[in-house]
């Protein structure tokens, strides 16, 4: 709250509402912590609001706050908890958004394994065979029987979308339609095992669109 507060000093009027800010910065939290997530969603509050009271300068201000119009005691625009939520919700429903959400299981597992493979290691680029390992421990303990079923069975299976067998043979094929989408950086000159994975985007971004997820969200963070 304190980093978006003195980076907002500079907006004339002070028009962006403490409570608003603190909202910003719990949402942010709960999902990557980054101070910079929660800047670009105050400023994009701030632009609606810019842009919601330019559309209406030629009207009259009402006295009381409306529906669409985040309006202060004195008639004057201001960022609140609503603007926020509008913000924020563009931010997640942004093609990149829509598509990590639609993914299929075993690329939301990969995902969620490589999240939790970098904060484990503390480094943004680990081996295949690690992130592999880390899949298959948090599938231990996410108490869902298709996930372990995915990445513990001895056999190979397909059926629901879902393909996979032991040690997650179908993590590769999972790491591999994300590089071509962009999601994620591989290399695999060394073996599928001893290949490099890193993220293309944010981590903030991965968390967000997958920490609501019936079967993965539970995994973010484990």
């Amino acid at each position: 709250m304190k980093i978006i507060q003195s980076r907002l000093e500079g907006i004339p009027g002070n028009i962006v509402d403490s409570d608003a800010i603190q909202f910003a910065s719990r949402k942010v939290a709960a999902v990557s912590g980054d101070a910079r997530r929660a800047l670009d969603i105050c400023r994009r509050a701030v632009e609606i609001v810019e842009y919601t009271s330019g559309k209406a300068d030629n009207t009259s201000i009402p006295s009381t706050p409306t529906k669409t119009r985040p309006f202060g005691p004195k008639g004057q625009a201001r960022v609140t908890i609503a603007v926020i939520k509008q913000a924020i919700n563009e931010a997640t429903s942004s093609p990149l958004q829509q598509y990590l959400r639609h993914l299929p299981l075993t690329a939301k597992v990969f995902l969620a394994a490589v999240l939790a493979r970098i904060r484990r290691s503390g480094v943004g680029e680990n081996i295949m065979a690690d992130v592999i390992d880390e899949a298959e421990r948090m599938a231990k303990i996410a108490g869902d029987s298709e996930i372990e079923e995915m990445l513990l069975s001895s056999e190979v299976i397909a059926r629901k979308g879902i393909v996979g067998g032991g040690r997650m043979a179908g993590l590769i094929s999972a790491a591999i339609m994300l590089m071509e989408a962009g999601v994620i950086g591989l290399e695999m000159k060394k073996g599928e095992r001893a290949g490099r994975v890193r993220l293309s985007v944010g981590e903030e971004e991965i968390s967000s669109a997958l920490r609501d997820d019936r079967q993965v969200g539970r995994m973010i963070g484990t």
